[in-house]
């Protein structure tokens, strides 16, 4: 599940057609409901001549929804069939649909990470950003990241000439669950560095959630067909 053409090919249409969409530019399928969890970012400012400070309001992430796809064995990676007790095991891969917010004006994303964690933990078998998106060395890069028991995530970094900009952005994992399992409940967090210009000059401002990780609860039979 490497992503490139030859690969895709080969794998099962149902799977193909889990990892091929939306592209850039195609409307993403509406959820059924409200977005699952969201985190309102902030920043601290002093109050102008005084020695107290606010949080103003700057940025915010969203999980719109989550679908995912059970494995077959011979879906699975190499490593992934050779678990122990694979026999009582569920293999799912997950999409997480996210939605960097927009942004007041003259202030552009630097750095947005994305952080989850499930509870019971689950091992993680692989973590990418969206495969039907073609990674290029002139765009924002994504980078994912392994915790263990604390969760997983990934951070997406603007890069020069190439901005991080408030968007749509689909990410992946693959989750190794009891047979048992019928629902992921965890946490979902967020933060982010953002690049403010004032009078000519860049000024990099971590915003932040002032209020703990927001839960989340996703229905297996639902979002797995």
């Amino acid at each position: 599940m490497s992503g490139s053409a030859n690969e895709t090919a080969r794998l099962a249409p149902g799977l193909r057609a889990f990892l091929a969409g939306p592209r850039e530019g195609e409307p993403w399928p509406e959820p059924a409901g409200e977005y699952l969890a969201s985190r309102q970012l902030f920043v601290e400012e002093q109050l102008l001549g005084q020695p107290t400070s606010r949080f103003v309001s700057e940025g915010g992430v969203r999980l719109n929804r989550v679908t995912c796809y059970w494995l077959s064995p011979d879906d699975l990676p190499a490593i992934a069939r050779r678990r122990p007790g694979r026999s009582r095991l569920r293999f799912a891969l997950v999409k997480f649909w996210l939605m960097f917010d927009e942004l007041p004006p003259n202030r552009q994303y630097a750095v947005v990470r994305i952080r989850i964690s499930l509870k019971p933990p689950a091992p993680v078998l692989m973590l990418r950003p969206d495969l039907s998106t073609p990674s290029t060395q002139t765009g924002p890069v994504a980078t994912a990241v392994d915790l263990g028991a604390d969760g997983f995530g990934w951070t997406f970094e603007a890069q020069e000439g190439s901005p991080l900009l408030a968007r749509r952005q689909i990410a992946l994992v693959l989750l190794e669950l009891p047979e048992e399992v019928t629902e992921l409940a965890g946490l979902f967090d967020a933060e982010a560095l953002v690049s403010r210009r004032l009078l000519g000059t860049f000024t990099l401002r971590r915003s932040a959630p002032i209020d703990s990780a927001a839960p989340f609860l996703v229905s297996l039979a639902d979002s797995c067909p």
